[in-house]
């Protein structure tokens, strides 16, 4: 008898398969939304990569230990760029108001995506390009972990043995560079760069969940700009402290300009890039970013949960919108009670 019933639901569950397998439409999955979002993760892995290029090029090859000026040129992009249009605004959205209200959050914001970009460029000067990107998915536990706390997001069990994937891959990783330095004499170097890698991912979670939450319930342009602005505040102070000397050392070229520029210009619009993504299509751009081999994409894009929480805080104008239905359904319930009332007195007489 047992033996039947279990022929009967392997059976079942063959026909189940083979009816969806019919029933599977390419055209409900294979969308112009799928493919323009594998297009956007795929030139956003190409931005990134071409920072990691660069700043290879110029650690090497020019002998740059220069990352707070890179940091500097994409920051002053970004002020020039989002800066600008809030000082354009009046209102509540305007430069001045965002500043009483939010100056010193944003002013954290800032230190901790300067102190990221510092880490992850001064990374290169120790280790190698291969670690650097290989490293940066150390991201994404990171990422789960303060989505899960700040976010109230929830995940699937497939996602943490992903992560527990992931870290396997950070300390493979991380002991092959050992005993790599080990043979050539710079075990401590090695270990140093992979450090500023880890510490870089880190801080580059904070700010990916610190803009998520910006970007959804405040604006796009507000981020850029305050970020542009305090980044390049700060980035010129900790500049001029302790890359005066290197700076004033550099004997300009062509190629040398060339790669700043690049970098600056790499750097600035993937950030302008992924701001303007939702939260939706993330997880397609991630799966995007392995097909490009640039898992240095992460430390710029928020990891999808797989069940969004309610928001803590709406925006202003949908808060209020919710008060003003609530008030009229109060005033309504209470005519319609007063009705009731005189009705039944006109009854009683």
């Amino acid at each position: 008898m047992a033996a039947k019933q279990s022929e009967d639901s392997s059976r079942n569950e063959r026909s189940r398969l083979l009816l969806r397998i019919r029933e599977f439409n390419p055209t409900q999955v294979f969308t112009w939304q799928l493919a323009r979002t594998l297009a956007m993760g795929q030139g956003l892995a190409g931005l990134i990569c071409g920072t990691a290029v660069t700043s290879q090029f110029l650690a090497s090859n020019f002998h740059m230990n220069t990352p707070m000026l890179q940091s500097f040129l994409n920051y002053l992009l970004l002020t020039v760029s989002y800066t600008s249009t809030l000082l354009c605004r009046a209102g509540d959205g305007s430069f001045l108001q965002i500043l009483q209200r939010r100056w010193w959050k944003y002013l954290l914001l800032g230190l901790v995506d300067v102190e990221a970009n510092y880490a992850v460029v001064k990374a290169y000067q120790y280790t190698t390009i291969t670690s650097v990107q290989l490293l940066d998915c150390f991201v994404i536990p990171v990422l789960m972990v303060l989505s899960w706390w700040i976010l109230k997001t929830r995940y699937r069990p497939i996602h943490y043995v992903s992560v527990c994937i992931c870290l396997l891959g950070v300390g493979a990783m991380v002991g092959a560079d050992l005993l790599a330095g080990r043979d050539q004499g710079s075990a401590s170097n090695i270990l140093l760069g992979d450090g500023l890698v880890l510490l870089s991912a880190s801080l580059y979670a904070v700010s990916n969940v610190c803009q998520e939450y910006t970007v959804k319930n405040l604006s796009r342009v507000e981020f850029l700009g305050m970020v542009g602005l305090f980044g390049t505040i700060i980035s010129t102070v900790q500049m001029v402290i302790l890359e005066r000397n290197e700076i004033a050392a550099i004997q300009w070229s062509w190629e040398i300009g060339l790669l700043f520029a690049a970098y600056a210009l790499s750097s600035s619009v993937g950030s302008s890039s992924s701001s303007t993504t939702s939260l939706a299509s993330t997880w397609s751009r991630w799966q995007s970013s392995s097909l490009a081999s640039s898992p240095s994409m992460l430390y710029r894009l928020p990891l999808l949960p797989q069940t969004p929480a309610p928001r803590p805080h709406q925006p202003l104008p949908v808060r209020k919108a919710a008060m003003k239905t609530l008030q009229l359904l109060r005033e309504t319930q209470r005519s319609c009670s007063r009705m009731e009332r005189g009705g039944g007195g006109e009854l009683h007489h």
